[in-house]
């Protein structure tokens, strides 16, 4: 049995899905600006989680979303498939397209961020605490377990900040990991809405990390930098609701 993620909308019906989406025309400028974090690991390219920023300059709303990496879309060309299946089939194009077409929008700018490349872009925030919302255990050997972070609020140096982004725990579930994103960026925004200029300078010096973009650092920077500075009912975080379904049976 094939199991998949879909989104549901709030009638709770499936999200109507579709590849001809018509594009905005005419002179009016779109005012949100929307970036797409692509978390993979460096070792063999896999997508491990999908994270959408934006901003509303009009409004001056912003909003981080988490998306589960095996929410179902259907793929140009490829039927119905799950993000990460987009990504491993046809890269960051197809993702883009892919992830358009299930949300609804525009996709400005898109940072692919690997493991290693993320222990540059959080060893420039440091040290934060956080509030882990759940034990997580990995598999040690064949039959045995070990707890890599306990639930609870607890201070976390950036190698672990990373860890908690990437560790996919025992059970291999993508919302338990969406809610350790959302507890690193509420971490983040704390950390960092009485000192803005300093998250906005870790984004900006990153450098490196930052590299597999469309865009400049400097301009992911401003972004987030505009987010941290809203207050808090101005700048959401969640993650994507979607619910398990069976989708087709292996043959």
């Amino acid at each position: 049995l094939v199991v998949g993620l879909v989104v549901w909308n709030a009638a709770g019906d499936p999200k109507d899905e579709r590849t001809d989406r018509p594009r905005a025309t005419g002179p009016a400028e779109d005012p949100i600006n929307a970036t797409l974090f692509v978390g993979t690991r460096e070792k063999n390219a896999e997508m491990v989680w999908l994270t959408l920023v934006t901003h509303d300059a009009e409004e001056d709303r912003g909003a981080v979303i988490y998306i589960p990496a095996h929410t179902a879309v259907e793929v140009p060309g490829r039927g119905l498939q799950s993000l990460a299946d987009a990504h491993s089939s046809g890269g960051i194009p197809l993702l883009l397209i892919s992830t358009e077409n299930l949300l609804g929008i525009d996709i400005d700018h898109h940072v692919e961020l690997s493991d290693n490349a993320a222990k540059i872009l959080v060893g420039r925030t440091g040290t934060m605490s956080v509030n882990v919302p759940e034990e997580v255990t990995v598999k040690l050997g064949a039959s045995a377990a070990r707890v890599v972070f306990d639930p609870g609020p607890q201070r976390l140096p950036s190698d672990l900040l990373v860890q908690l982004l990437y560790i996919v725990g025992l059970e291999g579930d993508d919302e338990e990991l969406g809610g350790r994103h959302l507890a690193f960026w509420d971490a983040l925004f704390d950390t960092y809405e009485e000192t803005p200029n300093k998250l906005v300078s870790a984004f900006e010096h990153a450098g490196s990390a930052l590299g597999v973009s469309n865009t400049e650092p400097a301009e992911i920077a401003a972004q987030i930098g505009d987010i941290v500075r809203l207050p808090g009912h101005d700048r959401p975080i969640a993650l994507l609701p979607v619910q398990q379904v069976s989708v087709g049976f292996d043959v």
